[in-house]
Parts: C-alpha cells; structure tokens; sequence
C-alpha cells in the first residue's frame, strides 16, 4: 500500500472511531435519561429518548463499517482475509440492526401497521426481536 493510501485509511479508521466514542456516549446518555425517566421499573423506555436510541443505532453502524474498512485497508496482506471476513460479516450485521431499527423507527409508527404491533415489539415472539438476536 503506498503512503497516501495508508493516510488515506488510518483517517478514515480515526475519524470513524472519534465518530463512534461520541455517539456511543450520546447512546449511553439517552439510554440512562430514559431508564431514569420511566414511571416504573416494568415498563419500556418511552419516547423521546427511544426515537432518539434507535436514531443514534441508525448512525453507529455505518461508522462501525467506516472503522473497520479502514483497519481492513490497514491489515497486513497475509492477515487480510480474516479482516475481510470480519468487515463481511459486520455488513451483514448492520444490514439486518439498519433494517430492524428503521421499521422500528418509521414502519412502527405509521397507523397502516397498529394491527401487527406484535411484529415491532421486544417480546418473543416478534420478528424484530428476532432479528435483534441474529444481528
């Protein structure tokens, strides 16, 4: 790999990574302002700050992509099937977590699927409970 090449990816991977500890501590934030914020300890995180989770998990993935394609870019050549590898398999991840938490986010909410709430809820059995498991 020539030397701007190499640049070229250790900023992406740097930039991807800052990009990742801000919005993982925006996560945690809003994740503990909605636990705190619960009227009882059975019940769900509500809105605002579950619109804003699923909004921050919208953002996270594709910088977890960033990182990792510039560490792959960055993996010696004898070892760079395995980081391969590994950035396939947080494609599919995020293929999967992008699609379940864009139905959550949008799809849930629109008034044409109130009659299937089941499909959108984080009790088993639903599909983005499943989905949730196998990304």
């Amino acid at each position: 790999m020539d030397c701007r090449a190499a640049r070229l990816a250790c900023l992406v991977s740097f930039r991807s990574a800052v990009l990742l500890v801000c919005l993982q501590v925006a996560y945690a934030v809003m994740l503990t302002s909605g636990l705190l914020a619960r009227v009882a300890p059975d019940r769900p995180i509500g809105d605002p700050y579950f619109t804003r989770m699923e909004g921050l998990v919208l953002a996270i993935m594709p910088a977890m992509i960033c990182f990792a394609a510039g560490v792959h870019a960055l993996t010696e050549p004898q070892r760079r099937v395995f980081s391969l590898a590994a950035l396939v398999f947080l494609a599919v991840a995020t293929a999967i977590t992008l699609s379940e938490h864009g139905a959550i986010l949008f799809l849930s909410r629109d008034p044409a699927f109130a009659g299937v709430a089941h499909v959108f809820a984080f009790e088993w059995p639903s599909v983005v409970y499943l989905l949730d498991v196998l990304a």
